[in-house]
């Protein structure tokens, strides 16, 4: 049975399910919470390349279901979400299983003073785009990867001050490219010197190995110490501020975290980063900066309004990249359990850490309108 044939029925029966109850208290406290979506997407360059853009309208259901269970010492959580797409012109592009992503957490707390969590995540999809959230770099389409495994303990030495170690171990693939697995550890510390003002400091490191096709397997080792501040400036407006020495190999350079908060309407921030990434699909350890800003703004009968520009710089050796991104996103309740979702976004990215072209540029538009059943938070 094709894309074409199972789309109808896919679309009707998660639709009813998550309609006719946003939650059901399962047998011995479980509680099981369905979520569906219905959208229909204009992308401008489904390929994401500099030439010849191809664009298309896609029709996607997307489907998700989390389970919980808690009690007064712990709470556990599996959540999955899958999506459906039909594609309008590119019909081989179709698929049932476009996007899946799965998460599995526990969290622990043993006592007031301790508290322990572990979380681990698979990720598939065929835009693997969507892996470099902290470049904002434009990929072709492949089929990804992405396994991910956390855990962290957090411990309150006295009223005023805490400790947290926390470790990420992640695995990323691009079909036919280079895999890197990243190791990611922290070990903080934190101390309140009063109601408006906490100083911390943190140490990390960072291991980052590299397997290209049909070549060896190569590594590189982070070593970062940070300070950070964390102020309320007035009641409404918070700074945040944490920067420091990073040692990859013998190259030195800075890690920073900077951000401006203000809790107002419009809720506003404004924050600049730099730090490490990977980029899906190549190898090396790339340097990225970024500034970003955010403004969430509730306007009439329930409607909200997120509008979020960013501009991320990345170097790679000597290959440089700029990503400029845009995003707009309208959310409306239309009854109870139903909302409606209007998002639009345009990504420009100048210049290519792998590509021969000597300066591409991608330009990649996107609008997007859904119709959500059930907990939008639960599909991403």
């Amino acid at each position: 049975m094709g894309v074409s044939h199972v789309f109808p029925l896919c679309f009707a029966l998660p639709a009813a399910a998550a309609m006719s109850a946003a939650a059901v208290q399962a047998q011995g406290g479980v509680h099981v919470t369905p979520s569906v979506s219905i959208n229909e997407q204009y992308d401008s360059n489904v390929f994401s390349t500099s030439i010849d853009p191809q664009p298309d309208v896609i029709t996607r259901a997307t489907v998700g279901l989390e389970l919980q269970r808690a009690t007064p010492l712990w709470i556990a959580s599996g959540r999955y979400v899958q999506d459906l797409e039909q594609f309008s012109d590119h019909r081989d592009l179709g698929s049932m299983a476009a996007r899946q992503r799965g998460t599995i957490a526990l969290r622990y707390r043993r006592s007031l003073r301790t508290s322990w969590a572990a979380d681990a995540e698979v990720w598939r999809t065929g835009t693997p785009s969507e892996l470099n959230e902290a470049t904002g770099l434009t990929l072709s389409r492949a089929s990804a990867q992405r396994l991910l495994a956390h855990s962290s303990i957090d411990r309150h030495l006295s009223p005023v001050a805490a400790g947290t170690l926390d470790y990420t171990v992640t695995q990323d693939h691009l079909a036919g490219h280079t895999s890197a697995i990243t190791h990611d550890a922290v070990a903080g510390f934190e101390r309140h010197r009063s109601s408006r003002e906490t100083v911390s400091v943190r140490y990390r490191f960072r291991e980052f190995m590299f397997t290209p096709a049909a070549a060896p397997t190569f590594s590189a080792t982070s070593h970062a110490i940070t300070a950070g501040l964390s102020r309320a400036v007035t009641p409404r407006l918070r700074l945040t501020l944490e920067a420091g020495p990073r040692v990859t190999n013998t190259t030195p350079a800075a890690e920073v975290s900077a951000s401006l908060h203000y809790q107002r309407v419009p809720d506003m921030s404004v924050s600049y980063t730099r730090t490490q990434a990977t980029v899906v699909g190549l190898a090396g350890v790339a340097e990225v900066q970024g500034i970003s800003a955010a403004i969430e703004w509730p306007l009439w009968s329930a409607t909200r309004l997120r509008f979020g520009p960013a501009l991320l710089h990345t170097e790679l050796g000597s290959a440089r990249a700029d990503a400029y991104v845009v995003g707009l996103d309208v959310t409306r309740p239309v009854t109870r359990g139903i909302t409606f979702d209007l998002s639009v976004s345009s990504n420009l990215q100048r210049g290519g850490l792998n590509s021969i072209t000597a300066n591409p540029s991608i330009d990649r538009n996107v609008a997007l309108i859904r119709l959500i059943a059930g907990p939008p938070s639960l599909l991403w």
